[in-house]
């Protein structure tokens, strides 16, 4: 997103630069200049919104669509993302420890079969020479 772009969705917004620079603690011109690039930065973007009251999204309007969006409810042990899917948290964990255990141990097989391959080569290579001992007499 440019900052022309931005620029024109805050005055067509109601909001003044004077008012949203006095809001983040810098002067009209250093906000002027924060938007004279053509790729504002999500952090800026993100203290814009905080002192204009809106969440980014405000400025992703195609992008975040509020009825997609994951939420945590009660304990924090749930999570929410849509309208019917519940993915308990604590499942998620043993599930993501459970994974990390399998690639660990795919790791080892790996490593090992990484060590043979090598054992193999040099073996490979000790018959190389001494056929070529060989043919050489």
């Amino acid at each position: 997103m440019t900052g022309l772009e931005i620029k024109e969705k805050l005055k067509r917004c109601g909001f003044t630069q004077s008012e949203i620079a006095v809001k983040l603690g810098v002067s009209p011109q250093t906000f002027n200049a924060y938007l004279k690039v053509d790729d504002i930065k999500t952090g800026l973007l993100e203290n814009i919104a905080t002192a204009i009251g809106q969440d980014i999204s405000f400025f992703y309007p195609n992008i975040c669509n509020k009825n997609n969006s994951a939420s945590v409810n009660g304990n924090g042990n749930s999570v929410v993302s849509g309208e019917h899917n519940k993915l308990e948290v604590s499942k998620c964990q043993d599930e993501l420890e459970a994974a990390m255990r399998e690639i660990q141990y795919l790791k080892n097989i790996i490593n090992e079969k990484n060590k043979r391959l090598e054992e193999k080569d040099k073996h490979l290579a000790d018959k190389e020479r001494l056929i070529n001992v060989l043919m050489n007499k």
